[in-house]
């Protein structure tokens, strides 16, 4: 599973349909809540969602 919050541009790039312009905004989006903020925020389009759901999670930072 790759973490949406912490993965670096390597590791996004390696997932189906993003490239490097989608891992940049990825990146420069953060922090999510939830990985479908992906779409909600106009990150990446439903399509690509769809192909690297299943592969994703959005781990929140530990509250201090």
């Amino acid at each position: 599973m790759v973490d949406i919050n912490t993965a670096s541009k390597t590791d996004l790039t390696a997932l189906k349909g993003i490239g490097d312009a989608y891992s940049q905004k990825i990146i420069d989006g953060r922090p999510y809540a939830r990985k479908d903020e992906l779409v909600a925020k106009k990150i990446i389009p439903q399509a690509t969602y769809d192909k690297i759901k299943d592969q994703i999670i959005a781990k929140q930072a530990a509250k201090k």
